[in-house]
């Protein structure tokens, strides 16, 4: 059974889910990274709590292994972006060339991530996490504390992850 008070946050490679991961971690929360991809092969995994913080999340790039039995009734955030930005941004980054391209993949990923609906999700365009109204909505929804500043300082950051392009193979198997 889930606690009340786990939150997610799901969107394809590229979309910050790291950065939401920080961003998500605060005075009343942690925020793990991936950690539903990292339990996709065991039920029984949730986020675990951390001693003294009472809010534990989940931000993650697997719309494939997601189920929505996971949530319960916990907030979901979903982050959209447009498919051939996230290719492009796959290329920018990390040399993500047609060759390595499972555009099958990426695709249905795409559509998952479209399909999942639960009672208590939020949608955010990838866009919109520039805005700092936006992100105090997304922290408001999850119930996760954080001062003016930090959101701030977040907002400017870029933190990446060192190839998206694994996890997203790492889905399949």
């Amino acid at each position: 059974m889930l606690h009340h008070n786990n939150f997610y946050i799901l969107g394809l490679p590229r979309c910050r889910s790291l950065w939401s991961s920080f961003l998500f971690t605060g005075s009343n929360s942690y925020c793990h990274h991936e950690a539903i991809h990292e339990s996709v092969t065991s039920s029984s995994l949730r986020p675990r709590p951390l001693k003294d913080c009472p809010l534990i999340g989940s931000s993650d790039t697997t719309p494939l292994s997601f189920d929505e039995a996971l949530v319960d009734d916990s907030p979901l955030i979903l982050i959209h972006r447009d498919l051939s930005d996230v290719k492009k941004a796959l290329k920018k980054s990390h040399g993500f060339t047609q060759d390595m391209d499972p555009t099958w993949l990426l695709e249905r990923s795409h559509e998952r991530l479209n399909e999942i609906e639960t009672d208590n999700t939020m949608h955010v365009n990838y866009g919109e996490l520039s805005d700092p109204n936006v992100i105090r909505r997304m922290l408001s929804f999850t119930g996760v504390q954080s001062e003016p500043t930090r959101i701030n300082k977040m907002i400017g950051s870029r933190i990446v992850v060192n190839n998206p392009y694994l996890w997203l193979l790492k889905t399949t198997n």
